[in-house]
């Protein structure tokens, strides 16, 4: 079997607007790279990870039925995936880190302007 190849984080210069867009992933693309390899996050699982992430997270809040989810968001997702795991699946333990710690979120913009 293949390895599968890292999704390619790249900013498309939009000319009639005058400004970098940077790619978007739909919500079944964040539940396969969340997920098992061969299978993705199961949906009530996802749901889950959002409403955490929402509730204890003010920066990550995103419009309410939208369908797209921003680099920045995957970001988040799969910080709090690498969290969970961590904590052996519990989720009480990850939510005070949340509260205390919140997510590393300067470490993503540090990332983001030396690209």
């Amino acid at each position: 079997m293949p390895t599968p190849k890292k999704p390619v984080d790249v900013a498309v210069f939009n000319s009639s607007q005058g400004k970098w867009q940077h790619p978007s992933y739909f919500r079944a693309e964040v539940r396969i790279i969340l997920g098992n390899p061969g299978k993705p996050m199961p949906e009530a699982t996802f749901k889950t990870r959002l409403a955490l992430l929402e509730a204890e997270c003010p920066e990550f809040q995103r419009a309410p039925y939208r369908r797209t989810f921003s680099p920045f968001h995957l970001n988040c997702l799969l910080t709090l995936e690498t969290w969970i795991h961590q904590a052996n699946h519990c989720i009480a333990t990850v939510r005070e880190r949340l509260a205390q710690e919140g997510l590393p979120t300067h470490e993503y913009d540090e990332h983001r302007t030396n690209n």
